[in-house]
């Protein structure tokens, strides 16, 4: 009875990563970069300024990331902005998050 058990509870944990992973991760919010992964600072800064600016985030689809990572709230992300965030807990948005 017990491997039973455990056995439906592995299958549904592995259904509902899957699910998530699917749906792009668990960020906050609608569309974007879901799944834990980071962009590359370098990609998404297509200017060269070493600042993320709301546009540059939007076409990356990483739009949702400017409200976790402005932590001086100015509307841009700086390099260090960037490299002092925390990863990892839902990537850039497209998810189950709020």
């Amino acid at each position: 009875m017990k491997k039973l058990v455990i056995t439906t509870m592995s299958a549904a944990a592995m259904f509902i990563a899957v699910e998530v992973a699917a749906q792009g991760g668990m960020g906050g919010g609608a569309g974007g970069m879901g799944g834990g992964a980071r962009p590359d600072f370098a990609t998404v800064d297509t200017d060269g300024n070493q600042i993320l600016s709301a546009a540059e985030l939007e076409a990356a689809g990483a739009s949702g990331m400017l409200g976790r990572v402005d932590a001086d709230s100015n509307g841009e992300i700086s390099l260090e902005e960037f490299n002092n965030a925390p990863q990892g807990g839902g990537g850039m948005g497209g998810g189950m998050g709020g």
